[in-house]
């Protein structure tokens, strides 16, 4: 990674509340570690993990959103579709993200996306290969790592054979 690149991704996670800069910090050193490279938005408002091997992308962090009481909360979002079965707070960011996502776009019938199972065994469906954590926090950075490491190597030997 360049310098100026680490200063974009410095900038991007000096925008987060200052509680939140450390696990952010911690998780994309581990994604970096990995050999993926930051691309930072001209804003500065967020950044996508890419690997040049296979040229996708395992995570996106981005500034928060407003929330009452107006405090901005930063967002994780990462690839996780090497997991056989969802379960804990995987599971329960992907049904929040498909209620309020997936019945907008019509995709996400069966026929095209992603195929999960969920902890109950019911297949489910998606059109986005990264979805937002909102539930990350200190106490679950092992256990992110632990699935993005699973991921990375499920994307090199689909994309890389």
């Amino acid at each position: 990674m360049t310098e100026k690149t680490r200063i974009k991704l410095d900038n991007v996670i000096s925008k987060f509340p200052a509680k939140y800069q450390e696990s952010y910090r911690d998780i994309t050193e581990y994604v970096i570690s990995l050999g993926y490279n930051p691309k930072v938005n001209a804003g500065e408002t967020y950044a996508d993990f890419v690997k040049s091997k296979h040229g996708k992308i395992i995570m996106k962090i981005e500034c928060g959103y407003e929330k009452p009481p107006a405090s901005k909360i930063p967002r994780l979002n990462i690839r996780f579709d090497v997991l056989p079965t969802l379960f804990g707070m995987f599971e329960d960011a992907f049904l929040q993200f498909k209620k309020s996502h997936c019945p907008k776009c019509g995709k996400c019938n069966g026929k095209f996306g992603l195929k999960y199972m969920l902890s109950n065994e019911n297949e489910v469906y998606t059109c986005r290969s990264t979805i937002y954590i909102p539930s990350f926090n200190t106490d679950n950075i092992s256990e992110i790592k632990e699935v993005l490491k699973a991921q990375d190597e499920h994307l090199i030997r689909l994309y890389t054979t």
